[in-house]
């Protein structure tokens, strides 16, 4: 290094050749950039592109290495102003995917906050940049090597709106790891392609394919799902004999938790309870395991251990929101029907969640707009009077639902809810059906499509009508 330095400074001094002159402020700017004395290697950068004019002119690398510069110090303003003109002189691949990456981490960085500021902007920068750069691979002249990472990247930027590009960029970085396995590694007596691509995933990082599992699991391909988890525990156990020092032991529990969730939801119950046993044998205090366990007994046994276990469950983690959630479940199944708010055991449930544990517990809104929902539809409409107290309270039930859609946007059941109240107490059926379709999106239920059936028959729309009732009636399609 320190001949480096000595060659550079000297070429520095010698010349009258500007080119050769940021060549050198290049190569020191690269040493202490690799020594961490961030604040010299900024200055080499900026004199190393000076000295090719500086501006629109300048020396590209030294444009990035000061962005890169900025990054490290901590200034992301400065590197994404540094990096916005770099990309309008240059459509440098290096800098799309730094610039892209550091958009994706402000909108990372909001999602794990909770933040209400909006960051489209910034999600919207990001998916276009490091599309930029997935399409620059596909050009044999750059010769540029694709980066796991800023699939990655887009995997978790395209996961709430659209899960199945997430799926595909997560599918790629699969196949990249797949290429990357040695030859030695390769199963000498696999030739079906299909088993030995299973056999080749249990060498790849099982955080890939947990997230691939969870990806088919949204979209109800369970098989798929449950292949990739069992593939994925297989993969944790070659990667803990391969390097002893590493604790598998957070992943195994995740994964398997996953597994039993697919287990429940191809309906093979027996097996799902097997993997939250074995789940509670190494973690007692597992409560979601344990709260599977329950609603499992509430499922196979609803009059007898069923509620014994959510009783039992309920007394021991009574501040847990997710057993709070099923307990107050439970009772809507199992309590006593009354048309006296006050005296619905659910909605006293519900109330006591609010008011206190948490005030904003989705799970509890949506809940209460149900009952409020239910009685208002039970109740009296001879007098004036009468419809005046039922339409409070589906006002009541929409206020409920409402604050739920405020907290989240995508709550399909709160959003039905309001539009069953404008159906059943405003007759607004045109509204309702554009609430209904959107709902239908995202929550495939039997209860959407006859209600869409229902409504579609009241605006005369019968085809449509039609279509809804059969897609119920044929499973859902």
């Amino acid at each position: 290094m320190d001949r480096v330095e000595s060659l550079a400074r000297r070429a520095i001094e010698l010349t009258d050749v500007n080119a050769i002159a940021s060549d050198g402020w290049y190569l020191l700017a690269r040493k202490e950039h690799y020594n961490d004395e961030l604040s010299k290697a900024n200055d080499y950068y900026l004199k190393a592109d000076q000295a090719r004019g500086g501006d629109d002119r300048g020396y590209i690398p030294a444009k990035f290495g000061a962005a890169q510069i900025k990054v490290l110090m901590q200034d992301f303003d400065g590197a994404k102003f540094r990096l916005e003109k770099l990309s309008q002189q240059t459509k440098s691949v290096e800098a799309q995917t730094l610039l892209g990456t550091l958009y994706a981490e402000d909108v990372f960085t909001a999602q794990t906050a909770k933040s209400k500021e909006d960051k489209s902007n910034e999600l919207k920068k990001a998916i276009t940049l490091l599309e930029s750069v997935r399409i620059a691979w596909q050009d044999s002249n750059k010769k540029v090597t694709p980066d796991p990472s800023v699939l990655l990247n887009l995997a978790r930027l395209y996961e709430t709106d659209h899960p199945d590009k997430s799926l595909k960029c997560l599918e790629q970085v699969e196949q990249m790891e797949l290429d990357e396995i040695p030859e030695d590694d390769h199963p000498q007596d696999l030739e079906d392609e299909t088993a030995l691509r299973a056999a080749l995933r249990e060498f790849l990082p099982p955080q890939l394919l947990n997230n691939m599992g969870c990806f088919q699991y949204q979209s109800e391909k369970y098989s798929q799902a449950r292949e990739l988890f069992q593939t994925a525990l297989n993969a944790c156990v070659k990667v803990g004999e391969k390097d002893q020092s590493i604790d598998t032991d957070a992943l195994v529990t995740t994964i398997s938790y996953n597994l039993a969730r697919t287990y429940e939801a191809e309906g093979m119950l027996d097996e799902a309870r097997r993997v939250y046993e074995g789940l509670l044998d190494r973690h007692s205090d597992y409560t979601d395991a344990i709260t599977r366990l329950a609603y499992i007994a509430l499922r196979q046994s609803p009059t007898e251990e069923g509620p014994k276990a959510v009783q039992k469950l309920y007394q021991a983690e009574p501040a847990n929101l997710e057993v709070r959630s099923l307990y107050g479940w439970y009772l809507s199944k199992a309590k006593k029907r009354t048309a006296n708010i006050a005296e619905d055991q659910e909605q006293r449930h519900y109330k006591h969640t609010l008011q206190h544990y948490d005030k904003h517990d989705r799970y509890s809104l949506t809940g209460m707009g149900n009952i409020w929902l239910a009685i208002a539809r039970e109740m009296r409409r001879d007098t004036e009077q009468d419809k005046d107290k039922r339409r409070k309270m589906y006002e009541k039930a929409v206020e409920f639902f409402d604050k739920a859609l405020q907290l989240d946007p995508r709550n399909a059941y709160a959003a039905q809810g309001i539009a069953i109240a404008l159906v059943e107490d405003k007759k607004d059926f045109a509204t309702a059906v554009q609430i209904f379709t959107k709902v239908r999106e995202t929550m495939k239920d039997a209860s959407v499509f006859i209600n869409l059936g229902h409504a579609y028959c009241e605006i005369k729309q019968y085809s449509r009508a039609i279509e809804n009732v059969r897609t119920c009636i044929n499973g859902l399609g």
